[in-house]
This record gives C-alpha cells, sequence and structure tokens, in this order.
C-alpha cells in the first residue's frame, strides 16, 4: 500500500532516506511513514516532532499519516534493492 506520504515522495523525486537525511530525522521512524520495510512490523513509536516537521513540509495530517502508516504496516513494500557492480560484471560473464 502507497501511503500519502508516499505519493508526496514520489511526486518531489525523492527517497524516503533522502528526505531523512536532508531534514536531519532518523531514517527508521520515514522509511515506516512511507510504508517501507522488509516484512510486517508494528509502526511502534514515532517521534512527535518527526511527525510535524513531515506534517509542516508535506501538508498531510498527522492523524493521516499515523493511519496510513499503520494500514501499509501489515504489508509494507520492500525496500529497493541494490546490486554491487562486481555482482552483476561476474553474473554478466557467465
Amino acid at each position: 500500500m502507497e501511503t500519502a506520504f508516499a505519493a508526496w515522495l514520489r511526486e518531489q523525486g525523492e527517497s524516503p532516506s533522502a528526505y531523512a537525511l536532508r531534514r536531519g530525522v532518523h531514517r527508521k521512524p520515514i522509511m515506516r511513514l512511507a510504508g517501507v520495510a522488509h516484512g510486517p512490523q508494528p509502526i511502534g513509536n514515532i517521534f512527535y516532532p518527526t511527525l510535524v516537521k513531515v506534517s509542516d513540509e508535506t501538508g498531510i495530517p498527522i492523524g493521516t499519516l499515523i493511519e496510513d502508516a499503520t494500514r501499509a504496516a501489515a504489508n509494507p513494500v520492500p525496500p529497493r534493492k541494490y546490486e554491487r557492480k562486481a555482482e552483476t560484471t561476474a553474473a554478466a560473464d557467465a
């Protein structure tokens, strides 16, 4: 499920990790707000100032951010997977 925050990030052309780095907040809560995780897990406690920062910048109400993240936690989007350059060249040679 794509959360409202994930849709906003997509429109901005930014990844959750890059957003967290740019805003100076922890990456894990931002990933959870975007509905990105390795598997189903509870969203846990998200630091309130982080919610306020995200809400102020995006215009998405805090309640919507929490509600979307809670629904997305049951079926999260897997994070992007990167391959090392040596692995890709070795696979191409085979």
